[in-house]
């Protein structure tokens, strides 16, 4: 598997947590952290449209964090 393949499955992967579960322990800058990991995953697999679609939701959360 190439390294793109890799970063690829990686942000795939994340894309499976639900950040917007209410139950979930996680805190706000959290799920803003992952919200920019699955981004680089996208950029590092050469993937910018799916990348941005993460850093346009990270976008919206980073206010949240204090």
């Amino acid at each position: 598997m190439t390294a793109r393949e890799e970063y690829e499955k990686a942000a795939k992967v994340l894309e499976k947590i639900d950040l917007d579960h209410k139950n979930e322990k996680l805190d706000k800058r959290e799920k803003v952290d992952i919200l920019l990991t699955i981004a680089d995953n996208w950029f590092s697999a050469d993937d910018s449209i799916n990348a941005e679609k993460f850093v346009k939701k990270a976008a919206h959360e980073i206010h949240k964090v204090t």
